[in-house]
Formats: C-alpha cells, structure tokens, sequence
C-alpha cells in the first residue's frame, strides 16, 4: 500500500523537482559571468528598444541566415513585457524561455495528473530536454529556435489527442503550436512538413478531418505570420518579389555530402557520447521493436508515429542544400527526445541514466559555466561611462575577432545609455564622429579597413576609450579638408 502511494504520488513530484531543479541550475548557475551579449542578442534588444521608443511594434521578426525571408515578429512579442517590466535587462531573453519552458511544463504536469502514462512521458521528455547539452548551449546563450522544441513537444500532445478526440480546440492547440514552432524558426518547416505527411495518412479514411487538418494550419499560419502580411501589403509585397526575383536563394556552398551531413546533424542531436552511431541505431531498434504488432492500423501507434516525425523531419534538414548549424536541428532533436520518453518505462530510466552520465559529466557541465570574454556588468558599466562623456551625435561600428561590424550589441548598448547613436547606412552626414568598437581584436587606424569605416570617410583618430584589455572604444572624427587661402 505505501509502495502504492510512493510510485503513484511521491515519486512523479521528486521526479518534476529534479526535472526544474536542473532546467534552472544549467541555464542560470554562474550566467552574470557566462553570459556573452552579441550580436543576435543585440539585434533582439535593439528592436525591442525602438518599439518602446517609438510605440510601433515590429512587423518583421529576424531575418534568417540562408534565405531572404523573415520570422514572425511574434518572435519579438514573446520578449517584450519582460524587457519592459525588467528595466531593459540584459537577461530578458533568459528570463522569458525559462518562464515559458517551466510554465508550461507545470501546466502539463496538471494536465497529465491522472493519466499516467502522459505523466509520465512529459516527466521524461522534460528530463531530457533538461540535460541535453545543445539545449542548454541555446538557452543560456539565446538563438532564434530556442522556442521551437517548447511548442514543437506542445504540438505532438495535442496531435496524440487530436486522434483520440477530433475537437476544435484540440485543433487549434495543435496546429497554433506548430505554426509558433515555425514562427519562432523557418528550421521548423520539415518538422511542419513531416506533421502534414503524417497526419494524412492516421486521417487518410476521413476526408473532413484532413481538409479541417489543412485549414487550421493555414489559419493558425496566418495568425503567427500576420505582421508579415501586414508589411508585404505595406511595401508591396518586397520580401516576396525579393525571393521571387533572385536567382539562386541557398547561396550556401554545401561541401559535405548527404551523409556526412546526417553524421554531423548525430554529433548535434547525442553530443558528447563517443559511439553516438551505435547509440542511435540501439535506440531506433528499440523503438521499431516497441511498435505494437497487435494494431491493425499501425500508425496508431505512437512509437511509429516519433519514427516518421523524427526519420522524417531528419531526412528533409539533410537533403536541404544548405550548411548545417546546430540551431536547425531542434525539429529531429524534438521527435528524437519523445521518441525516447515513448520507449517502455524501464529502458526509458536505462537510457536516461546512461544520458545523464555522459551530459552531467564536469567536462561536459564545465563548459556551460566559462567566463565569457566581457561580462555582463563590465559591459553595461563600460558604456555608461562612456556615454556620460559623450552625447554629441555619433555612429557606431565593431572590429571584432567574430568578422562582423555591424555590431547592433553595441548600438543597443549606447542608445540604453543615452548615447546620441545615428545609424551610417541611413544618412552617413547626421554625425562626424564615430566609435569603432575594438571587442576581441585590434583595430590600426588607417590600416583597418570595412563597409562602415568607407562610408564614414577620411578621419582622424582623436581618442581612445578603454574599458578592458579587449574592449576598447576609438574615437574617430571626420578630417576637414579647408583649402588654403588664395594668394596673388
């Protein structure tokens, strides 16, 4: 009887502390020091400064890196009250994944409470997820997908649900949360695609269900891309008659082949296990194996369904003529982390055990908690000191080890500690000085030579600003040529 009541009501509870005890310490332990502010991170809090400045919110979410096409602003919605409420803080984006990852997951725990078997998939596929050292890596040092396995796991439950009770509410949970995954990230799109795949064919006897299945995924499409639409018809369809009218939009040499690429995609989605090759091929054999025989229609069956997802999704990123980053495989990482919370309960703790050794290992966790090259409170005190010297109008441009010079931390930075910032690519006559931010590198007056420094045109070096031995500040003023006087 006490057994009982420990396995069915103790052990789920210990099992969720652990689950949030260990989200929280890999995200936050030692993250005031961790924690490198650049430039993704910086494009983010310049637009969320802008709209509050200006009160107009962003049409268009952040461009992706391999097409010209951008996200859904939502990206940037999600963001915004925590920036505000916070005071600008520098771990806005921190604080809001981790306030969505653990509500939801408190949610899901109350939702699952007297369905065992759910309970117990979401308690393991929240484990997981928790340790999974590229999960980690996305959410203390935040990239674009960082939402897409939150509402990419959201949208599996509620298509399991889906077939067993075909509601209007369960399709709509089920297609918004998938339109979010895509919204937040177009790296969703194959995990898009190999949903639309599968749910023809669980629904290939019922017409109604598959045109309501497509229906709600372009409603709920245009719901999250709807600032999109809004910019398209403001600026007559730009973005569009861009795609439309280059030549070649993957301009990404790809030189690894196919499978190469899906030996890559493994390193991501089990890294830091040394024969991850075999532990894939264990963990799909098992999974086929656990597919029940006794189901007339087979793809019923859950562990068939993870299968095609994941195989699926996998086998879309690794035919895409593009170059693979650790950032687009959160729709196979997804699938593959409920497909193992779907395996039976004992080889589910065995698998996670042996996980947890390789991913809890203190050179595996070590890395999470390095210094970053300029800390959190260095950087914010650097930039207030400076722009407490300096409110004469003023461009801004970076000479940094990264190979970019855009530097839209900076121009964040600067703006938040009222620095008078003017933008070069706009109008490069609205200020004759500019700080060329040296992070990490070194820049040689005269000698260093980019974009921006062109367009600012012949200066002088006046000044030197130094915050720390890699982040220095110079000052550049624009020369002034004046003719001499005309003598007889």
């Amino acid at each position: 009887m006490i057994y009982q009541i420990i396995k069915k009501t103790l052990l789920p509870i210990l099992l969720a502390i652990l689950v949030l005890v260990l989200f929280i310490y890999l995200r936050w332990n030692n993250i005031s020091q961790q924690l490198y502010f650049r430039n993704d991170m910086g494009r983010d809090f310049l637009m969320l400064y802008d709209w509050q400045k200006s009160g107009k919110p962003p049409l268009l979410g952040p461009q992706t890196n391999f097409l010209p096409f951008n996200q859904s602003a939502i990206y940037f919605y999600f963001f915004y009250p925590i920036f505000v409420i916070s005071d600008h803080s520098l771990y806005t984006t921190n604080i809001t994944l981790s306030i969505m990852y653990i509500s939801t997951f408190l949610f899901g725990l109350f939702f699952f409470r007297k369905q065992k078997k759910q309970l117990f998939i979401l308690l393991f596929t929240g484990l997981i997820f928790s340790i999974h050292p590229h999960a980690i890596n996305q959410t203390r040092y935040v990239w674009n997908p960082s939402f897409v396995p939150l509402f990419l796991i959201t949208s599996y439950f509620f298509f399991i649900r889906l077939q067993k009770n075909f509601s209007n509410k369960n399709l709509a949970f089920f297609t918004m949360s998938l339109s979010l995954a895509v919204g937040m990230s177009v790296s969703a799109i194959p995990a898009l695609i190999a949903f639309l795949f599968l749910g023809v064919i669980v629904f290939r006897k019922d017409s109604k269900k598959i045109l309501k299945l497509l229906i709600g995924i372009i409603l709920s499409h245009l719901i999250v891309f709807f600032p999109f639409l809004i910019f398209e018809i403001k600026y007559h369809f730009q973005i569009l008659t861009r795609i439309i009218s280059q030549e070649k939009i993957l301009n990404q040499n790809i030189q690894i082949s196919f499978l190469e690429k899906l030996l890559q995609m493994l390193d991501w989605l089990l890294p830091s296990i040394k024969y991850n090759v075999a532990l894939m091929i264990f963990i799909l054999g098992l999974s086929f194996r656990s597919i029940n025989k006794k189901i007339k229609n087979i793809v019923i069956d859950e562990n068939t369904q993870l299968i095609f997802l994941f195989l699926t999704s996998a086998f879309l990123i690794g035919i895409f003529p593009i170059n693979l980053e650790g950032h687009y495989i959160f729709g196979p990482l997804s699938f593959l982390i409920l497909l193992l919370a779907n395996l039976p309960k004992k080889i589910v703790v065995f698998l996670t055990i042996i996980l947890m050794f390789f991913w809890l290992h203190p050179s595996v966790t070590a890395q999470y908690f390095n210094e970053a090259p300029r800390t959190i409170s260095l950087t914010e005190k650097c930039f207030a000191d400076f722009c407490l010297q300096h409110k004469e109008p003023i461009f801004v441009s970076v000479q940094s080890s990264h190979n970019y010079h855009y530097g839209p931390e900076f121009r964040y930075l600067m703006k938040n500690s009222d620095c008078n910032v003017e933008d070069i690519e706009i109008d490069k006559n609205k200020a004759d000085k500019m700080a060329v931010i040296s992070d990490s590198s070194k820049y040689v007056h005269n000698k260093t030579d980019y974009e921006e420094l062109s367009l600012f045109g012949p200066s002088d070096e006046i000044s030197v600003f130094s915050c720390s031995s890699k982040l220095k500040i110079h000052i550049l003023k624009k020369t002034t040529n004046i003719d001499p006087p005309l003598t007889e």
